[in-house]
């Protein structure tokens, strides 16, 4: 398959797996990610693909999506609910921790301490957390795909419960959230009204604020090790969102949400199918119980 075929692919399933989503029940319920990540392991096994463009293509969208994400990030708002949203996230990854290294300590599989370190991610910040420390801890294409599979799965379960009886539930012994603390400006960092031209100049937001960070990297560690960058590029990201400019910019959010679906693309046409058959079961068990230890300690 030509260069500019396969990059075509990668760019141009995830609106497709998006506008699915939004019209039909049964892909909404999926979701885009998992879309795209089915699409890319059917393309990688079934068609031949240049690995190396898909590996650019796992890289570079993870490090734009970064900044894109954390651009629209209100930390004044984190402010004036501070004491219990600190608390209570300290407890649920402090929860996550222990669980994920109780589940490498049990397992001592190959690679579950790279699963521990995306679990961690994965549960204290999502998917964008997950993907950048895969690539930081140089973790299996097939791990990847597996482990965020498996997370789906456990999480769809836990999703159906929170939507039906959790809140008769919880609430008998857990206090109701005060919504008036938030503020009449609080802003949940999605926008509707935007355009090309606003995806165009976030996605060049992203690169001025990556460039930065590589550079700030480059003064001191000039080898440029993935992990330093990538916390380089999340450092500059939150100081970024203080500028309300910035912070307010449309698009940006949803722009890096759809990087990380090319990113899911990429990444599953280097999954390869009989790996992830014979270690789904592994990795299964080790997401469960980590998933599973971490809610059951965080209540």
């Amino acid at each position: 398959m030509s260069l500019v075929i396969q990059a075509v692919l990668f760019v141009g399933f995830p609106v497709a797996a998006q506008w699915g989503a939004r019209k039909y029940k049964a892909l909404r319920f999926l979701g885009p990610i998992v879309l795209c990540y089915l699409f890319g392991i059917a393309l990688g096994n079934l068609v031949f693909m240049n690995t190396e463009l898909a590996t650019t293509f796992t890289e570079a969208t993870v490090l734009l999506a970064i900044p894109l994400l954390l651009f629209t990030t209100d930390f004044r708002a984190w402010l004036r609910i501070a004491r219990p949203a600190v608390i209570s996230f300290t407890l649920a990854a402090v929860a996550v921790i222990i669980t994920a290294a109780t589940a490498t300590l049990i397992l001592a599989g190959p690679h579950d301490w790279q699963m521990a370190g995306m679990t961690v991610g994965v549960y204290t910040g999502g998917t964008p957390n997950m993907s950048a420390i895969g690539i930081a801890l140089g973790v299996p294409d097939e791990t990847f795909v597996l482990l965020n599979g498996a997370d789906v799965i456990l999480s769809g379960v836990y999703l159906l419960f929170l939507l039906s009886i959790a809140q008769r539930v919880l609430g008998k012994f857990l206090p109701a959230f005060d919504y008036s603390r938030l503020g009449d400006d609080f802003d949940d960092g999605t926008r509707n009204d935007f355009g090309w031209r606003h995806v165009l100049a976030a996605v060049g937001l992203s690169i001025l604020s990556s460039g930065v960070a590589v550079g700030i990297v480059y003064l001191f560690v000039p080898d440029l090790p993935i992990a330093a960058v990538i916390l380089a590029i999340t450092t500059v990201g939150i100081l970024a969102s203080f500028a309300p400019k910035i912070r307010n910019f449309p698009g940006t959010f949803e722009t890096g949400e759809f990087l990380l679906l090319v990113f899911a693309v990429a990444v599953g046409t280097l999954a390869n199918v009989r790996r992830l058959v014979g270690a789904f079961g592994e990795v299964f068990l080790f997401v469960a119980i980590v998933l599973i230890g971490a809610i059951l300690l965080h209540y």
